[in-house]
């Protein structure tokens, strides 16, 4: 199953779960004809985005650390060490750095912040959820009704979480992260 997918203007990359073999990655100059590429390791990956110069993948720890591959062309990718064996579930480009973001471990929700996608540093943040401002910050916060919040992304000077927990959620903010604002899906 492929999870994610990302165009970077001359290329989309789509990542997925596991094929037995290695990491499922294809690659499309079109949309229309996929390669499959090869990477190090046969675990989930479950986002990847597109930054300026870098692909960068995430996915489900693998008993030491989260996976983390960046590609500067999605053919050959590299592994990224990271500080917690957590899974990552998105990642997300700000326009200053990458955000990661994954499940909750017994202190709070593992997020993780790159400015180039190689060296990786956890975000401390006092609750089992948490929030970014534009400018990077983290603001202690209550999103709605969910316990897992599965994907993140960055845009017109916001941020969107979903979840698809118990039902499917979503909430936004406008105030650069103290108060997520539940939003109303069809």
């Amino acid at each position: 199953a492929l999870n994610s997918v990302v165009w970077s203007g001359t290329l989309a990359v789509a990542v997925g779960n596991a094929d037995g073999v290695d990491s499922y990655i294809l690659t499309s100059p079109n949309g229309t004809t996929w390669t499959e590429r090869a990477n190090q390791k046969n675990g989930d990956l479950k986002s990847v985005c597109w930054a300026i110069t870098q692909f960068v993948a995430v996915g489900a720890s693998d008993g030491t650390d989260a996976y983390i591959i960046t590609s500067p062309d999605g053919t050959t990718w590299t592994e990224q060490a990271n500080p917690k064996n957590v899974d990552l579930n998105s990642v997300t480009w700000t326009g200053m750095q990458f955000v990661a973001v994954g499940n909750a471990d017994d202190i709070d929700a593992y997020i993780l912040t790159s400015p180039g996608g190689t060296t990786w540093t956890e975000q401390v943040n006092p609750k089992q959820v948490t929030s970014f401002s534009s400018m990077g910050a983290f603001a202690a916060s209550t999103l709605p009704s969910s316990q897992y919040w599965f994907s993140v992304a960055y845009g017109n000077g916001r941020f969107v979480a979903v979840s698809g927990q118990l039902s499917a959620a979503a909430a936004y903010y406008t105030d650069g992260g103290a108060t997520w604002i539940a939003a109303t899906l069809p």
